[in-house]
């Protein structure tokens, strides 16, 4: 095999390999990306055996067809530290070699046989959506899935397509973000995608009008957007039923800057390590919010704001990262905090179609 690339589209290409390729497996080869050229393209394949990328290179020359099979944090670091603009690899009888102007590099690799292939999938998708929509529904949601949780279905974010619309839901337990976008459906769908795919698809770099073809079969997905192929065994278990945790008919409402409430919360959070403060309180009274630390051994702090409310007082504790995190989430200049009890879950509801539902903390 020898082929030519351009350097800055290689470190793309393994960019995204690496969000996948495990740098510390049983099986040495699972660190490894798989480099095949044929006569009409180039594609570079990672996986670890839950989910496989395969990225077909543009801008290519292909001058002997073959394959390789090379260790991938390697090449990526051979693909930084390059200064030329192309690349020449070419396969030896040892793994490859990497060329350009001023440095040459060896790499040991594999017998490409051993690599496994990623699972194919001929049928039409199911939908199709824009990058730019379901880039920002997972960044909207995402954050929330739990990152060590004995329930496995939590750590990924529930995929639901139907309608017209895909919902995205995330939560650990303790929140839970919920998010629709448009899309084109041809079925209905659903599935419980990993952490590590939808890490890869909000990190694709296509232009954000760019289709994104979804299918979803038996217990896999698919994603083609671009060069990117995304291939993604679904988690196994039961995601709970979100519809059951978004309140409804809140009685009590207030309606905020989004700006000015994130800079209360950190203020109110000074000490919150160093001075053992346990959480934030938030006090409503007409046209007016106070968000002030609680539990604190050395101090307190304080902030307020303007709002609109004309309620009667009310006072609900909470952790001030879980409010922060929904606040980062919105996309919107203003939003509206919807509570029922100090002891019962609280809802940031911005504009379009993304809730976010907390637990409170007790004051007492």
């Amino acid at each position: 095999m020898k082929i030519q690339v351009r350097r800055d589209v290689l470190i793309e290409a393994m960019r995204l390999m690496e969000m996948v390729v495990p740098r510390r497996f049983p099986k040495p080869v699972l660190q490894c990306v798989k480099l095949a050229a044929d006569q009409k393209a180039v594609t570079l394949l990672g996986t670890n055996l839950e989910t496989a990328v395969e990225y077909e290179v543009p801008q290519v020359m292909v001058e002997e067809p073959g394959e390789v099979l090379l260790q991938s944090s390697l090449l990526h670091e051979i693909a930084r530290a390059g200064k030329s603009d192309v690349l020449v690899i070419r396969s030896t009888e040892s793994g490859c070699e990497i060329v350009e102007e001023d440095a040459r590099y060896g790499l040991y690799g594999a017998d490409p046989r051993q690599f496994p292939l990623a699972p194919t999938n001929e049928d039409e998708p199911d939908a199709v959506v824009a990058l730019d929509d379901l880039r920002s529904g997972i960044k909207r949601t995402a954050f929330a899935a739990a990152k060590q949780a004995s329930r496995y279905a939590i750590t990924g974010v529930f995929l639901k397509q139907g309608n017209g619309k895909a919902v995205l839901v995330a939560t650990d337990g303790r929140r839970l973000a919920c998010c629709q976008v448009e899309e084109e459906a041809q079925m209905e769908a659903k599935g419980i995608v990993p952490p590590k795919a939808m890490n890869v698809l909000a990190g694709i770099a296509e232009d954000g009008k760019e289709p994104v073809r979804v299918a979803v079969k038996e217990r896999q997905a698919w994603f083609t957007c671009g060069p990117v192929r995304l291939t993604t065994n679904l988690l196994d278990g039961t995601f709970p039923d979100y519809t059951r945790v978004i309140p409804r008919d809140c009685p009590i409402k207030v309606q905020m800057s989004t700006a000015a409430a994130l800079g209360a919360v950190r203020q109110a959070m000074v000490g919150v390590e160093s001075n053992g403060v346990q959480g934030v309180k938030l006090s409503l009274a007409k046209d007016r919010a106070v968000f002030a630390s609680f539990g604190g051994s050395e101090g307190s702090a304080q902030a307020s704001l303007p709002v609109g409310y004309a309620g009667e007082p009310f006072e609900i504790g909470f952790k001030p990262e879980y409010m922060m995190d929904g606040l980062r989430a919105l996309n919107a200049e203003a939003f509206e905090l919807e509570m029922t009890a100090p002891d019962q879950p609280a809802m940031i509801r911005g504009t379009g179609d993304f809730v976010y539902v907390f637990m409170p903390m007790s004051l007492s």
